[in-house]
């Protein structure tokens, strides 16, 4: 499906942080895609201000590296938008970061991650 637009005009993008934990053993199916547990923890106007989320882990987003994925995905504003572009990383444990990475090969055929 394509997106909708809402309005005339140039459409308005936010930037949104989703982080995945790939080896959940409770998996609460509510939350998932497949087997994976994603939330939503961020959204922002700007995309620096996005990066900056993942770059600094504000908020403690890995949660000691249980969210061991974050996707930061541009989105339009619209019904049934999908990501414009995305921006992966991996938490390295050892450097206590986020790496950035290529889309992982089990997320190739989602749209969108997160909202």
């Amino acid at each position: 499906m394509t997106l909708q637009k809402i309005n005339e005009g140039t459409q308005k993008a936010i930037y949104t942080v989703a982080v995945i934990r790939t080896d959940n053993p409770n998996r609460d199916e509510s939350f998932s895609i497949g087997e994976d547990q994603i939330r939503t923890v961020a959204w922002t106007s700007e995309l620096p201000d996005a990066m900056r989320i993942v770059v600094d882990n504000i908020g403690e987003i890995a949660e000691l590296g249980h969210y061991n994925l974050v996707v930061v995905e541009e989105i339009f504003e619209g019904v049934y938008p999908t990501a414009a572009r995305q921006w992966w990383a991996m938490w390295n444990s050892k450097e206590q970061r986020y790496i950035q990475i290529a889309r992982p090969k089990q997320y190739k055929r989602f749209g969108r991650i997160s909202m």
